[in-house]
């Protein structure tokens, strides 16, 4: 069990909160237990409503091609492959203009790699190291930021890895874009968490704005422009019904997987005032393979599938896949 100083030292480091300041929320979170608990009983409760792990933890690595949306609380291990320039913004705060920073990177292991990203006093948990690096990162939590996945470390750290564990990661240059694993399910047999790959066709499109502008510079969803960088990029959103014979559900199509499927970019829509809707329409009752998962919308609670990769269907390719299939069940 760490001592109250332990205790106090963990916020400050994680909050960067002068430690005068959190003394006086200790002694506030006594009063309001009618000083029923210890000093370090009220730390605990304090590190806990910040969202600071106290207890020591077991490191339960996750490799990155096994990252899935919504993940807390993770450990990574992976090496840096490239770093950004930190971008400085100014940003309207209670009245008042403050400025912001953000800093990402990559990181990779041998089943893929993925975008790391720190804002403001989370930066400096990243100094000193430099690409090539390999690094553990703790208590991390994953974010779907628009169908890419992104590593967040609000309450986690960054370590260096060095020896043995360092150098079963990968050279940087042997590292690639992450590869799922996907499991061929049909949409009955789908459920919340699954990486999967079905088969089957958009019965339906809503009919919903299939434009979404980010900033180029911080990945930050915007009107039109970003007010800090002045830019801003088109990207397209495709959702509707995908339905497989057994089922359907809800399919929601971002970036790059809406433009193959629309046979269109973004930009050639806008600059030809290209009706997207009508154009997905035209898409209607084609049987495509979609790649990628499902997760839970809390909004409406019920299950959807996000496409990671969508290819066109491939008869041939389909009936090697069902003999793969049909060969584990041979005697």
């Amino acid at each position: 069990m760490y001592s109250f100083e332990e205790i106090v030292n963990k916020i400050k480091e994680a909050t960067g909160m002068q430690e005068e300041e959190i003394l006086n929320k200790i002694k506030e979170k006594r009063r309001e237990l009618s000083n029923l608990i210890s000093e370090e009983g009220a730390a605990y409760i304090l590190a806990k409503d910040l969202g600071i792990s106290i207890i020591e933890r077991k490191h339960q690595i996750v490799k990155i091609g096994n990252i899935v949306p919504g993940m807390r609380n993770i450990d990574v291990i992976g090496r840096i492959t490239d770093i950004k320039e930190i971008k400085t913004f100014e940003t309207e705060k209670e009245g008042e203009r403050v400025v912001g920073k953000l800093l990402s990177f990559h990181i990779g292991d041998e089943t893929g790699k993925i975008r790391v990203v720190l804002w403001n006093n989370e930066i400096e948990k990243f100094k000193g190291f430099s690409v090539d690096d390999v690094v553990l990162i703790s208590n991390a939590n994953v974010k779907d930021n628009f169908g890419q996945l992104e590593i967040r470390i609000p309450n986690g750290t960054i370590e260096l890895v060095k020896g043995e564990l360092a150098e079963k990661i990968p050279r940087k240059e042997d590292i690639k874009e992450q590869k799922r694993e996907y499991k061929s399910l049909t949409i009955s047999e789908l459920k919340e968490g699954n990486n999967a790959r079905i088969r089957g066709a958009i019965v339906q499109i809503f009919d919903l704005n299939p434009f979404f502008y980010t900033c180029p510079e911080c990945g930050a969803k915007v009107e039109r422009k970003c007010e800090i960088h002045n830019k801003g990029e088109a990207n397209l959103v495709i959702s509707g019904i995908v339905d497989d014979g057994t089922g359907n559900m809800r399919i929601v199509l971002f970036r790059n997987n809406a433009e193959k499927f629309l046979g269109i970019s973004a930009k050639e829509a806008i600059e030809k005032n290209i009706d997207v809707i009508k154009k997905a329409n035209e898409m209607l009752g084609i049987d495509f393979i979609f790649k990628g998962y499902a997760k839970r919308n809390k909004l409406f609670d019920r299950i959807e599938f996000i496409v990671n990769e969508i290819e066109e269907l491939d008869i041939e390719k389909e009936i090697e896949e069902l003999q793969k299939e049909l060969s584990h069940f041979r005697v």
